[in-house]
């Protein structure tokens, strides 16, 4: 079944759908940041622990 869509994608949709990806990829990018400062903050409050010995 094929689905036909009949769409008049004007230069001002363009527009608007290309501040949309800009925005989504900033957003990407301050998430990304954020996700790594978390685990960089829990890397360095993590106390190193000696490696576990075999029995």
């Amino acid at each position: 079944m094929a689905l036909k869509l009949d769409v008049d994608f004007t230069s001002q949709d363009m527009e608007k759908s290309h501040e949309l990806i800009t925005h989504a990829q900033c957003v990407h990018i301050q998430l990304a940041r954020h996700i790594v400062n978390e685990l960089s903050n829990v890397e360095a409050s993590t106390p190193a622990q000696p490696p576990a010995t075999a029995l």
